[in-house]
């Protein structure tokens, strides 16, 4: 089988992570070589998605317009850049991706969603996108679980609005790419066989 893209997106402790790892993992057990597996993240280790999480961390302050302008750059970057997104797609590996543009439509919910829309409307869209609906007590949850600082969305207010805007990001995006929309706080093995079955049945 030829190699598709898979996105997995949800808020902040949603398990997206989780599931790009079970989702990697699966495809080693099927055959797959590691050389034919992109397994990668927005916002990215790169420069520009440095600058990304620095300003998610609190560690200085951006506009919601300029940060979603950083992760756009990030993207672009990350998909165009010699090793990135398209070279892989091109030579036909798996692609598992935790965030994508769907992320920035739903976190930058502050900013006109026409204007949002039209930086990520060039974008390609992947073979299938994964959307963990997950139950914000349930993400808070497993955020005090890390022990980690809290980055400046992971509050609950701010959740459940950002939940609110993923359910419209997804009703304005299936008709361009396919979803699978699974309830996040499943057991993590039953998700990960469901999206295989999508994926591989």
């Amino acid at each position: 089988m030829s190699g598709k893209w898979i996105v997995f997106e949800g808020l902040d402790g949603a398990g997206t992570t989780t599931q790009v790892e079970r989702f990697v993992a699966r495809l080693r057990e099927a055959g797959v070589g590691s050389d034919s597996i992109f397994q990668t993240a927005e916002p990215t280790a790169g420069p520009f998605g440095q600058l990304c999480r620095e300003a998610l961390r609190g560690k200085f302050s951006l506009d919601p317009q300029t940060l979603a302008l950083a992760f756009t750059v990030d993207r672009s970057h990350h998909l165009s850049k010699e090793e990135g997104i398209l070279a892989h797609q091109d030579r036909g590996h798996w692609i598992a991706m935790d965030r994508y543009f769907y992320s920035t439509l739903a976190y930058q919910d502050e900013v006109d969603r026409d204007w949002l829309l039209s930086l990520c409307k060039l974008f390609p869209r992947p073979d299938l996108v994964v959307f963990l609906d997950t139950p914000v007590e349930v993400c808070l949850e497993r955020i005090h679980a890390r022990g980690k600082d809290r980055d400046v969305y992971e509050e609950e207010s701010a959740m459940k609005r950002i939940r609110e805007s993923y359910h419209w990001v997804r009703e304005h995006e299936e008709t361009r790419s396919e979803w699978l929309t699974l309830a996040g706080d499943l057991p993590a093995e039953e998700i990960a066989d469901r999206v295989w079955e999508r994926v591989w049945g």
